[in-house]
């Protein structure tokens, strides 16, 4: 659900936690790279050969790159906070997930987000500008990481469009996985640049996951709050990096190393990230497509598909600790809104079988603090499925594709 958010939030300051990189002394064209500041373009241009070399990625166009205030990024984060997330859009995310058990009941969403992000962002790339952005205060020198990361950015968005990867004709899972590709791709390009300037050309699945465990700790110690925010927020937080940057090192590591996570090589699902590897794309499979169609006595005033992630942390929520929605074939909710204004919300999941489906019911059974939910084992098309109500029941019509 916040993927289309943290697009201009990702950059936060753990980047700058890494170090400065060793700068590389060749020349790349001068002319791939415009800024009022001639320092910033320099030293941009140094870089640029070899993140057209780890990316995989030519450079098509020029990159314009400059400086903001601090006050200047913090208004373009909330002004992009505004226009993903609409005061009906947000009242409608966070009461669906409220009853889902996903988020608090009547969250301040907007506010949340701003708290956990506010001050943090140092940079960003941002496609609809086609411009880098920096802030200003921060020394150039502790930049270098932040911008391999960010001329990755620029790359991707002249190759393959970075709006159009994560458009809002995706459900929320698959934007989801687009942004695990567009971060892990930038995030395994920053860690093998990084690999060699500091002597060792090699980078294996271990530095990748111990990368994972690292930026994980970065982020805790220097967020004030995050220990207390949402299972949900904290997970998609960490979502595309460490588990984007695993993907497209196991990615590379089957279709080789100049390979890129898009085209035909573009994740589908969350499910598809977590497990690649494990699992071939063709054994897990297109993840189906579930209609919901309420009668004419509700309307529907909000859908999406939470996917293997959103779930894994419903579940987690569940049992207070880890726990996996690995099975997670499909699924999706509606709010649904009766016409004496009384609304209600349905969720039909979908499983590989019968066993990871029964495991499912068994957990959200045990959840003593919605006793409000309903639960009902059913197949839709003969596949395993749950259907679960909370509120009063709606009479639906489901079907999968």
């Amino acid at each position: 659900m916040f993927h289309r958010v943290f697009r201009f939030c990702y950059q936060i300051g753990l980047l700058l936690l890494l170090g400065p990189l060793v700068s590389c002394n060749s020349q790349h064209e001068p002319t791939w790279i415009t800024s009022s500041d001639n320092n910033l373009r320099r030293m941009s241009e140094n870089l640029l050969e070899d993140v057209v070399r780890f990316s995989g990625l030519k450079v098509l166009e020029r990159i314009h790159l400059d400086y903001l205030t601090e006050e200047e990024i913090s208004e373009h984060v909330r002004s992009r906070l505004e226009a993903s997330l609409p005061q009906d859009k947000e009242s409608f995310i966070t009461e669906s997930y409220g009853l889902l058990g996903l988020l608090p009941m009547h969250l301040d969403l907007r506010e949340t987000l701003s708290d956990l992000y506010g001050g943090q962002v140092i940079g960003f790339y941002d496609p609809d500008d086609k411009a880098l952005y920096l802030q200003e205060k921060v020394s150039l020198e502790s930049l270098e990481s932040l911008l391999v990361h960010e001329l990755v950015h620029a790359l991707q968005d002249q190759h393959f469009d970075l709006n159009a990867l994560t458009g809002e004709a995706l459900n929320n899972d698959a934007k989801a996985a687009a942004m695990a590709a567009i971060e892990g791709h930038a995030t395994l390009v920053m860690l093998e640049f990084l690999s060699e300037g500091t002597g060792d050309s090699t980078l294996d699945m271990e530095d990748v996951s111990d990368f994972g465990i690292e930026i994980s700790e970065s982020i805790r110690d220097g967020q004030d709050g995050l220990d207390e925010a949402p299972l949900l927020l904290k997970e998609t937080m960490f979502f595309p990096y460490i588990h984007g940057s695993q993907f497209v090192k196991a990615m590379r590591d089957q279709y080789g190393v100049t390979s890129v996570p898009f085209g035909s090589n573009l994740p589908k699902s969350t499910e598809e990230v977590l497990h690649f590897g494990e699992q071939t794309t063709e054994e897990m499979g297109t993840p189906l497509v579930v209609r919901i169609k309420p009668d004419d006595k509700w309307t529907k005033l909000y859908e999406d598909t939470l996917g293997e992630l959103e779930v894994s942390v419903l579940l987690g929520n569940v049992t207070g600790q880890k726990t996996s929605a690995k099975g997670w074939k499909g699924d999706r909710f509606a709010l649904l809104e009766k016409g004496d204004g009384g609304r209600t919300l349905v969720w039909f999941s979908v499983w590989d079988n019968t066993e990871d489906r029964d495991r499912v019911v068994g957990i959200l059974a045990s959840h003593s603090k919605v006793g409000y939910l309903e639960l009902s084992r059913m197949n839709l098309d003969g596949f395993p499925a749950v259907r679960v109500d909370i509120g009063p029941e709606a009479k639906v019509e489901v079907k999968v594709e």
